[in-house]
């Protein structure tokens, strides 16, 4: 964008406009202005949506699991348990997307041949299941070493190892039949913001819940002057 150039089209149309028009290039200036310096308050407001997300994942996924795994005779660290979660979700949402992009797949030839066919979808059922219940075996039973990065980059650019495949496949004459039906990408990215967006959701109804509680300690009975 030539800023110049915008700059010298604001002032034209400032000097070339109308009374209206001048006033409203002013209201446009002074809103986009009130935006800016709103910034601060939404930053503030997103900061504290992201910290009450991860204290509920803390308190109420991450202590759980801990001293539920310590009965069942598991040992699991913090960085065992973020890495064995965000694994297991990827696996299981690449699972589905593959499942639904099985069954476009084969809506489109059905579609197109006039047949009746339909999709087996155990091999992802199983790859759903027991890919994720090996990793939280393997990581409570085990000490492996664990670098959180490779796994965050595996994670946020995972539909690539799934599309990557079928882009390979289709230069040798694979026909990819969900393409116009179905985008894996897109889906992939709608179903992890999807989760996260509703674990803030928790946390946030659990904080506005926990700051309604009254404060007991505070609360004195008139008649004996202590605490009721």
């Amino acid at each position: 964008m030539d800023v110049n150039k915008e700059v010298e089209e604001f002032k034209e149309s400032f000097r070339d406009g109308g009374i209206l028009t001048r006033a409203l290039l002013i209201l446009g200036f002074l809103f986009t202005l009130s935006s800016i310096t709103s910034l601060s308050s939404v930053v503030i407001e997103w900061k504290g949506f992201i910290l009450d997300g991860l204290n509920f994942y803390q308190s109420y996924f991450v202590k759980p699991v801990i001293s539920t795994a310590l009965i069942l005779g598991l040992e699991y660290s913090k960085t065992e348990i973020h890495t064995a979660t965000i694994s297991s979700i990827c696996v299981t949402v690449g699972m589905r997307l593959l499942s639904i992009g099985q069954k476009a797949a084969f809506r489109e030839i059905n579609s197109r041949y006039d047949s009746d066919l339909k999709p087996s979808m155990t091999t992802f059922w199983i790859i759903a299941i027991v890919v994720p219940v090996g990793i939280w075996v393997w990581y409570g039973v085990s000490n492996p070493t664990i670098r959180p990065w490779y796994v965050i980059l595996i994670s946020t650019f995972y539909p690539v190892f799934i599309v990557a495949p079928k882009i390979i496949m289709s230069k040798f004459g694979y026909e990819q039949f969900e393409k116009n039906q179905f985008s894996y990408i897109k889906s992939y990215y709608a179903y992890m913001a999807t989760i996260f967006i509703i674990i803030g959701a928790l946390a946030a109804i659990n904080s506005g819940l926990r700051e309604a509680e009254p404060n007991n300690s505070s609360k004195w009975d008139a008649v004996t002057g202590a605490p009721s």
